[in-house]
């Protein structure tokens, strides 16, 4: 309902993680690159606010915030872009990468419905599965600071840039 003598409402969700991520990236001969793989992510931290009043006051049946999301969680990673600079010793790129949950974010324990926070309290009963989407722009700077070399006699080794 638009009632224009109600103040907006917001509220704040903030999530850090610490991630894998074994991804496989293929690079073209024209500096174009894909990747794709599995992201394995850790919650660290969970923080919310409001505008009402800034704290979080709500139907939660834990008082740790964190305990109504799932600790560790999976997900599939996709992204692709492209060289700005590509030399012999230092490559830029620029590209997007996408990341999609496959499991259930919020606790399955837990009786917690992420937008019921006792300021928005929405109608009927929710299930449906929290499967967070992440989408970012990647700057990648890399520096090449040696390489492998093979001899022709089969022995190798790895030789430093001077």
């Amino acid at each position: 309902i638009n009632d224009p003598s109600r103040e907006a409402y917001t509220k704040t969700q903030k999530f850090t993680t610490f991630d894998i991520l074994p991804t496989i990236r293929y690079t073209s001969a024209y500096g174009f690159y894909f990747e794709a793989g599995p992201k394995f992510s850790t919650l660290k931290t969970a923080k919310v606010e409001n505008s009402v009043d800034g704290a979080f006051i709500d139907g939660n049946p834990n008082q740790d915030y964190m305990l109504n999301f799932t600790e560790k969680f999976t997900s599939i990673v996709a992204g692709m872009g492209m060289a700005l600079h590509n030399g012999d010793r230092l490559q830029v790129t620029l590209g997007i990468r996408g990341a999609y949950a496959l499991g259930d974010f919020v606790e399955e324990s837990s009786d917690y419905y992420v937008l019921n926070d006792g300021v928005y309290i929405p109608q009927g009963s929710f299930t449906a599965k929290t499967s967070p989407f992440t989408l970012k722009l990647m700057l990648e700077v890399n520096y090449i600071f040696g390489f492998w070399g093979d001899a022709s006699c089969g022995r190798g080794r790895l030789m430093f840039f001077q």
